[in-house]
């Protein structure tokens, strides 16, 4: 994904990721396709903790093919294919913690979706608070 500057072992799982899109035939990225590219990697810490926590991975991607169907694009694994919304949003979350631990750059952004939802509630508890 353009704008992040990912390590080379994430841009790989994103690489296996569009791949496995590819290869099923989908004209996007999701989440199955990363957790698809984060299994057949292999060594990362992603693998090694569903390992740990004694999930069959092989069990894992059978599974995620039963469920998602082939879809009828032509197999194509270039950087040009889009990323869904939720697949988006877990790699914003990532790149977010990995620039917090970095130093606190982006700790918060107040144009992000959950910090808005966030500061509203503040907002409400505090007039809810004030007209007692």
């Amino acid at each position: 994904m353009n704008g992040y500057n990912f390590s080379d072992r994430v841009r790989r799982v994103l690489q296996l990721a569009r791949e496995e899109a590819a290869r099923l035939h989908h004209e996007y990225v999701g989440t199955e396709h990363i957790l698809l590219g984060l299994i057949r990697e292999g060594e990362g810490v992603g693998a090694a903790v569903l390992t740990n926590l004694n999930v069959d991975l092989e069990e894992i991607s059978r599974r995620i093919e039963e469920t998602v169907k082939q879809g009828k694009a032509a197999a194509r694994a270039g950087p040009d294919l889009p990323y869904t919304s939720r697949a988006k949003k877990v790699l914003d979350r990532r790149a977010a913690r990995h620039a917090h631990r970095l130093g606190g750059v982006g700790e918060r952004n107040p144009c992000h979706p959950s910090e808005r939802r966030r500061s509203d509630a503040r907002t409400r508890a505090r007039s809810h608070r004030a007209r007692r």
